[in-house]
């Protein structure tokens, strides 16, 4: 089964090498801050601190605590404090608009 991932984080104290840290971590992880890796179509950026990916689980409640532990060793491994949600679908619908 498909899953959509969302994380959204706040760092404290980061400057601009912290958050550059999180966000390649969380690449390679397959969270992204674009949507084109969900879609599939039109890439759209995501607001600066929020990444998301679309993952094969077993179960909804399997694939948000791997999820959560890889997201939170990437913050350990750069190094930063802060607070984290994340979110997890299998029945979802996306949009994004500039404004």
């Amino acid at each position: 089964m498909s899953f959509l991932v969302v994380v959204t984080y706040d760092l404290h104290q980061a400057d601009s090498e912290d958050y550059q840290c999180v966000k390649e971590c969380l690449k390679k992880i397959g969270l992204l801050d674009t949507t084109a890796n969900i879609l599939g179509n039109e890439e759209n950026k995501l607001p600066n601190t929020t990444a998301a990916g679309q993952f094969d689980g077993v179960d909804i409640k399997t694939v948000k605590e791997d999820m959560r532990s890889k997201a939170l060793a990437c913050m350990k491994k750069c190094g930063v404090k802060g607070k984290l949600f994340i979110t997890v679908s299998d029945d979802w619908t996306w949009g994004t608009n500039k404004f």
